[in-house]
C-alpha cells in the first residue's frame, strides 16, 4: 500500500525529481529537530531510490518505510473527506443510505483501511475484529489484513453443528420487527481487546448489544468504528470495562 500511495504522488507530482526534493525537504523539517543528523540522512531519498519502489524492483527498510509513512499521511486525502466525497451525494435521507459504491470498491476501502489504521487506531491494539453486518464485511475483512488479526463475524441464522453461541434479538431500524443475531463463543477468547465494525450506526442498538455479547464472552471492546453515523445521540455503555469504548464514525450526517 506504501508503494501505491508513492505512485499516486508520482502522478500528481508528474515527475520523480520534484517528488524527491518535495520529500526531501519535507523530511529535514520534519525530524531535524527530534532525530540526530545521521538517521535524518538516512531518510533522504534519491531519484534512483523512488524509481526502484514505484516500479517495485525493491522495498524500503523499515527505518525508510517509516520516513515515507509519515509524508504519505500528511499529504493524503484523510479518511472522512474520501467517505464524505464518494457517499455524501448518495445520501437522501437516513433512511436509506446507499454505500454500495464504496463497499464494492475494495482499492478504496484499503486505501481508507491504510489510513484509519494510521490515524483513528493508530495507538490502538487489538486481538479480534467483530463485523456487525453483512454491509460492514467488505471494510471489516480489509482493516483485519491491515491489523493481521482475525475477523469474526456475526450471523443472522442460527450456525449449524455448533451448540456454544450466544444470541440476542435486536429492533430493526425504522421496522415494526426484530433480527436475532448470533456470535459463536469460542471465536472470542477471555480479554481479547476486540474493534466492532458496522457499516451504518443510526441509534447504536446494534452495536450496543455486539458490545455486550462481546463481553459476556469476557472479552473488552477497544473501539468501535462506522463508516456512516447518522445520529449524534447514540450512546454505548460497557457493564465491564473501566471506560466506555470510543466510537469513531468517518461520515457523520446528523
Amino acid at each position: 500500500m506504501v508503494v501505491k500511495f508513492l505512485t499516486s504522488l508520482f502522478e500528481e507530482y508528474n515527475n520523480l525529481e520534484t517528488m524527491a526534493s518535495i520529500l526531501n525537504n519535507y523530511i529535514i523539517g520534519k525530524f531535524q529537530d527530534t532525530l540526530d543528523k545521521r538517521q535524518v540522512l538516512k531518510g533522504i531519498f534519491s531519484v534512483a531510490d523512488l524509481s526502484r519502489y514505484i516500479n517495485r524492483k525493491a522495498l524500503p527498510t523499515d527505518e525508510r518505510k517509516n520516513f515515507l509513512l509519515s509524508f504519505i499521511l500528511d499529504k493524503i486525502v484523510p479518511a472522512n473527506l474520501i467517505v464524505k466525497g464518494i457517499l455524501g451525494m448518495r445520501i437522501q435521507d437516513v433512511y436509506f443510505v446507499d454505500t454500495s459504491a464504496l463497499l464494492s470498491d475494495l482499492d478504496l476501502l484499503k486505501k481508507i483501511a491504510f489510513i484509519v489504521a494510521r490515524t483513528e487506531l493508530f495507538d490502538k491494539k487489538f486481538d479480534k475484529i467483530v463485523a456487525g453486518s453483512t454491509d460492514g464485511t467488505p471494510f471489516a475483512l480489509i482493516l483485519a489484513q491491515e491489523f493481521e488479526i482475525p475477523l469474526v463475524y456475526i450471523k443472522h441464522d442460527p450456525p449449524l453443528g455448533i451448540e456454544e453461541y450466544l444470541s440476542k434479538s435486536i429492533q430493526l431500524y425504522e421496522q415494526n420487527r426484530q433480527q436475532t443475531i448470533y456470535l459463536q463463543r469460542a471465536k472470542i477468547n477471555p480479554k481479547d481487546r476486540v474493534l466492532i465494525i458496522d457499516d451504518i450506526i443510526r441509534t447504536g442498538k446494534t452495536v450496543q448489544t455486539l458490545l455486550d455479547m462481546v463481553e459476556e464472552c469476557k472479552a473488552e471492546v477497544s473501539a468501535i468504528i462506522s463508516i456512516i453515523g447518522i445520529s449524534k445521540d447514540y450512546k454505548v455503555q460497557s457493564s465491564s470495562a473501566k471506560s466506555t469504548p470510543e466510537i469513531i464514525t468517518l461520515y457523520n450526517i446528523a
